[in-house]
């Protein structure tokens, strides 16, 4: 029998075939025939413990082994707290909002700040439908949550006959929109507005059409309205544009680029900031602006004229009325020929430092007469020359029959004659009369 070193046993012994001395079992006389050993170990739970870490629902165990291989384990109680992730559901026109919570280890489902319904829709971008002769147009509306829809009218937008072209004296037809009009012009057609128009357009005028009038018949046009033509060679003049009677309103008549002769702006009002200008790149002939009204002349920059207009050769304007100017009443450059302001009365009450009621920059070869006008300056600008010649002059004479003050830096020779005062940019005699100034 091997013992191994350190172990403890319970020795059971068994005995058979004694031999018995008067009844008793002697010491001496027992025979040992069998022996059984059972070993009994003394656990030792001292070695380091393998942990299963709880759960939220699940208890978990710390186990140590014995080195006989028996285990002795502790229960560790489930914690009962949870590691919830939030998925958030937004509150809808018709449903409520709340946030779903769900346990990331166990599974478990909690519905946490839950809020009420908006009762507002999300509308999706819209289906809109052409306004016709008998119906406004409107957009219909569907909601991106519950399906609703709803329709929103475009107001004013019924098709209403906008102006009409008069051609050899009777109607050519009525049109929705100055688009269809413009396309439908022939040479001497007359544009008779209908009713006020409140969108930019475009009176596109084709080269060789010709004798063109828009009558406004006092109708308000409040966005810019821009003539323009195809142009840049001589043969694509346009000849003969006439534009009367209209209101504008807060915004430009622009002369674009083309080239334009015969050109008269009469009977227009000019209000809330609205102004005649030309745009770069235009030619002109033979313009004439007259008896139009000016009041609130202004761009938001204290640099507005009531009438802006470069590249021009023999231009009118006369008879008109500028009640209120932020900068020069008319603005001329690089003119030629015939230039005439007659009868013009203006209220110039301007910043100090703005000079020329007239201001007149880059002529060449022209004649400028200055008659019959009436301008009224302010406190502030006193001292400063209503006629102001500034930039390049060359070949130019200024007639000034109007008692008014002007700027004689360019003009150096000077005649008076009867009633007038002529302004020279210098005498070139022949035969004792001037070929500038005459």
């Amino acid at each position: 029998l091997t013992v191994p070193e350190g172990a403890a046993y319970v020795y059971i012994l068994i005995v058979a075939n004694a031999q018995k001395v008067d009844g008793v079992l002697g010491d001496t006389d027992i025979y040992i025939d069998n022996v059984s050993l059972t070993k009994v170990c003394e656990h030792d739970f001292s070695g380091e413990a393998v942990v299963t870490a709880p759960t939220c629902a699940k208890d978990g165990a710390s186990v140590i082994t014995c080195t006989c291989g028996a285990t002795s384990t502790t229960v560790i109680p489930a914690t009962g707290e949870h590691n919830y992730e939030s998925v958030v559901t937004a509150p809808t026109c018709g449903a409520g909002g709340y946030t779903t919570q769900t346990c990331s280890t166990c599974g478990d489902v909690q519905v946490t700040d839950q809020t009420p319904a908006t009762g507002e829709h999300t509308a999706d971008e819209g289906v809109y439908t052409e306004p016709t002769t008998e119906a406004d147009g409107y957009t219909t509306y569907t909601c991106t949550a519950c399906g609703a829809t709803w329709i929103e009218t475009d107001e004013g937008s019924k098709l209403v006959e906008v102006v009409e072209i008069i051609r050899d004296g009777v109607s050519a037809g009525t049109f929705y929109t100055m688009l269809d009009a413009v396309k439908a012009l022939q040479p001497g057609d007359t544009l008779e507005l209908l009713k006020d128009i409140d969108e930019s357009f475009n009176l596109l005028v084709n080269s060789g059409l010709s004798d063109i009038t828009l009558n406004g018949n006092d109708k308000v046009i409040s966005s810019t309205m821009n003539i323009f033509s195809a142009g840049g060679n001589e043969a694509d003049w346009v000849s003969g544009i006439t534009i009367h009677n209209v209101i504008f309103d807060g915004c430009k008549l622009r002369i674009g680029a083309g080239n334009f002769e015969d050109v008269t702006i009469r009977d227009c009002t000019f209000q809330n900031g609205a102004n005649l200008v030309k745009q770069d790149g235009s030619t002109l002939k033979d313009v004439t602006v007259t008896t139009c009204f000016f009041d609130g002349v202004s761009d938001g920059n204290g640099t507005a004229s009531a009438v802006i207009l470069s590249n021009v050769e023999n231009l009118t304007i006369s008879y008109n009325e500028v009640l209120s100017v932020e900068w020069n009443a008319f603005q001329v450059g690089s003119a030629s020929g015939e230039v005439n302001f007659i009868g013009n009365n203006i209220n110039w009450d301007v910043s100090a430092d703005v000079d020329g009621a007239f201001n007149l920059h880059g002529f060449n070869n022209a004649k400028v007469t200055i008659q019959e006008n009436t301008v009224t300056v302010g406190e502030a600008n006193a001292e400063n020359v209503v006629v102001n010649v500034q930039g390049t002059a060359t070949n130019v004479a200024v007639y000034l029959y109007d008692d008014i003050s002007i700027a004689t830096t360019l003009l150096p020779d000077v005649t008076e004659a009867a009633d007038h005062t002529i302004y020279c940019t210098g005498h070139n005699f022949a035969d004792g009369v001037c070929s500038v100034c005459g």
